[in-house]
């Protein structure tokens, strides 16, 4: 708290002469306490590369996002399923750049993994287990802030050969993406709350045996609200939310606000 700030508060208050002599005697203490708060809800880090820290942001602690998966080829629907996403408030241990986040399955299976959620840019990385694996090798789910038509973006990936599927593409040592990113526009979302405007991002991966693509749309309110994901062999994953849950407020109940 500036002092300046207290001054200006007891002079709009009108507070009588007495009151402000006794209010700047202990305003030392109030300024250091403000300073004990900060420092010991805060982190070693600084507040704009932690995104859990910031109300403002999207993904904050004690919120799961729910989301419909479908598994789509030749236009038929192979499967369906759910999976739920959680931050939690603290940095993962073998990445300290990430906020920690867990993906849980449908089988109840809880997989960590890890995000970067700053002032400059929203990324993450998709459920990767089982029959997702293969999500590996499409561009990641990310966004650059502030957010503007026309800003394009790259990254590089080496997917390791543990995630090679056997039904689809097997390979031997590490797989090498290139991949570039483009926000195109804005789009009006029919999504599960309603009407929603949201950012369009459009994103391409170029391997040794062609390429993947992820379009994807973000809002301001509930992050990224629906993903399509195109493999190697042109079959497709579309993730898509259904509901962000409060876990302060009750294991099941949505969320009052975000």
């Amino acid at each position: 708290m500036d002092k300046h700030i207290i001054t200006l508060i007891v002079r709009e208050l009108s507070i009588p002469l007495l009151t402000k002599k006794i209010f700047f005697l202990f305003s030392p203490f109030l300024l250091f306490y403000s300073a004990c708060r900060n420092k010991t809800t805060g982190s070693a880090l600084p507040v704009s590369s932690v995104g859990y820290e910031n109300p403002a942001y999207t993904y904050l602690p004690d919120k799961k996002f729910v989301f419909e998966t479908r598994r789509i080829k030749d236009g038929r629907l192979l499967w369906k399923d759910t999976i739920t996403l959680q931050v939690f408030a603290e940095k993962l241990s073998n990445a300290p750049s990430q906020d920690k986040i867990t993906w849980a399955y449908s089988d109840r299976v809880s997989v960590v993994t890890g995000m970067i959620q700053n002032d400059t840019m929203v990324w993450m990385h998709p459920p990767r287990e089982g029959r997702y694996k293969l999500t590996e090798l499409i561009p990641f789910p990310s966004i650059k802030l502030p957010i503007q038509t026309g800003k394009q973006w790259d990254y590089q990936l080496d997917a390791g050969e543990h995630y090679s599927d056997s039904n689809s593409l097997v390979w031997k040592e590490d797989l090498h993406f290139d991949q570039t990113y483009e926000i195109e526009g804005t789009k009006a979302f029919s999504s599960k709350f309603g009407l929603i405007d949201c950012s369009v991002v459009k994103a391409t991966g170029v391997c040794k045996y062609g390429k993947t693509q992820l379009y994807s749309l973000y809002n301001n309110r509930y992050g990224f609200v629906y993903l399509e994901g195109i493999l190697l062999n042109g079959s497709s994953i579309e993730i898509e939310l259904l509901d962000v849950l409060d876990t302060k407020w009750s294991q099941n109940a949505s969320a009052p606000s975000l």
